[in-house]
C-alpha cells in the first residue's frame, strides 16, 4: 500500500493537515518540482511571518510580472491521504497562502487543485468551474499575511463562486497543487469535514507504506479549542466563502 497522510479525529472534527513542504511527501522538500521554490521559514522580506514547518513554496518569479498560467505538469506537487472507514462523506479543501502584492487584487491569488486526477468529478457542488487538466481554480488567502482559502472560482459570471467540498469515499485520495499566480505563496493544506480547523492545529502523521490502524485515528494531543475553532487573526470567513470582488476567468 502506498505512504499516506493519517487523519486526525479530536474534539468533534475529522482532518488532515500537511505542510506544503514535507519532505515525505511525494515531490516535497527542500527542491520541489518545475517552477516552485523552497523558502527556509518566513523567508527574509517579512511578508510571510508566521510560517509553520520548516518553511514554504512559492511559484513562478516571486516579483515577476503578473501571468496567469494553465496547469503544468512539471509542477504538480502530490499529496495522498487515507480516508478511515466510517469517515466517508463531504471534505472540504483550505489552502494557507499568501501574496506579497495585491495590484492587480484578482490575478495574485490563484492556484491549481486536482483531486483524484479529477476534481470536478469529486466536487459536492454541480456548478461549474474554471478547470483544465482535471484541476479546478481555487483562489483568495492573505496579502502580506497567511490566510485560508477554501473557494473554488465558478465558469459562469452568472453563478456564484462556492465552497471546494469533495464527496471522498473511505479509502485513497490524491489531493495536487498546481501553480496558476506568479509569486503565490503557500504554507500548507487541510482537508476537514464538521468545520474549518484552527489554523494552529496539529499537523497529520505520515504513515509509510501502508496503513497501520485506520479505524482509531485520534490524537489526543491536538490543542485544537473545541469551543472556538476560529481564529480572529484569519481574513478567512468561513460563513461565506465566495468572493464578490473576484471576475470570473474563463
Amino acid at each position: 500500500m502506498p505512504s499516506y497522510f493519517e487523519m486526525i479525529r479530536a474534539n468533534g472534527l475529522s482532518r488532515f493537515k500537511v505542510q506544503i513542504e514535507d519532505p515525505r511527501a511525494e515531490n516535497g522538500g527542500t527542491n520541489p518540482p518545475g517552477s516552485w521554490t523552497y523558502v527556509e521559514g518566513d523567508g527574509d522580506d517579512g511578508f510571510q511571518l508566521g510560517t509553520q514547518g520548516t518553511g514554504h513554496y512559492f511559484w513562478g518569479e516571486e516579483d515577476g510580472i503578473v501571468q496567469l498560467n494553465p496547469p503544468q505538469l512539471d509542477s504538480v506537487l502530490s499529496y495522498t491521504i487515507l480516508v478511515p472507514e466510517g469517515e466517508g462523506g463531504e471534505w472540504t479543501v483550505r489552502i494557507m497562502g499568501s501574496r506579497d502584492s495585491d495590484e492587480p487584487e484578482d490575478a495574485r491569488n490563484d492556484a491549481w487543485l486536482r483531486v483524484n486526477g479529477d476534481s470536478e468529478a469529486f466536487l459536492v457542488s454541480d456548478v461549474n468551474a474554471v478547470s483544465q487538466q482535471g484541476f479546478v481554480k481555487v483562489f483568495g488567502g492573505g496579502t502580506e499575511i497567511w490566510g485560508g482559502y477554501t473557494g473554488v472560482d465558478s465558469a459562469n459570471p452568472a453563478e456564484k463562486n462556492f465552497l471546494a467540498t469533495f464527496d471522498l469515499e473511505p479509502g485513497f485520495h490524491t489531493i495536487e497543487i498546481a501553480g496558476r499566480s506568479q509569486g503565490y505563496h503557500i504554507d500548507f493544506f487541510d482537508v476537514y469535514k464538521e468545520r474549518e480547523p484552527w489554523k494552529f492545529a496539529s499537523d497529520s502523521p505520515f504513515v509509510e507504506d501502508g496503513p497501520t490502524d485506520p479505524t482509531d485515528p485520534t490524537d489526543p494531543t491536538d490543542p485544537t479549542d473545541p469551543t472556538d475553532p476560529t481564529d480572529p487573526t484569519d481574513p478567512t470567513d468561513p460563513t461565506d466563502p465566495t468572493d464578490p470582488t473576484e471576475p470570473t476567468d474563463p
